[in-house]
């Protein structure tokens, strides 16, 4: 797994306090960055298809949000959280 996004991204979420950076975006992947170091510390790749109403479709992370401890993605097309 790439330690960047393959396509745009769409989206950025800063979690005040933490240190923590989300990131969203076109290759269908939330991914979870330090802000200290620089580093990846995770990656959440959305399941294909159920956006847009394109079976096999790669959804677009269009929106993450940390919400206290948690984090989530929302994707286009369906406004399913992840």
């Amino acid at each position: 797994m790439p330690l960047y996004h393959l396509g745009p991204v769409l989206c950025l979420s800063i979690s005040p306090g933490t240190g923590l950076l989300a990131s969203g975006g076109g290759d269908g992947f939330t991914r979870l960055w330090s802000l200290e170091s620089g580093t990846q510390l995770d990656a959440q790749r959305q399941p294909p298809g159920g956006t847009a109403g394109a079976e096999g479709a790669v959804p677009q992370v269009t929106a993450a949000a940390f919400i206290g401890p948690l984090l989530v993605g929302w994707l286009r097309g369906d406004g399913r959280l992840s």
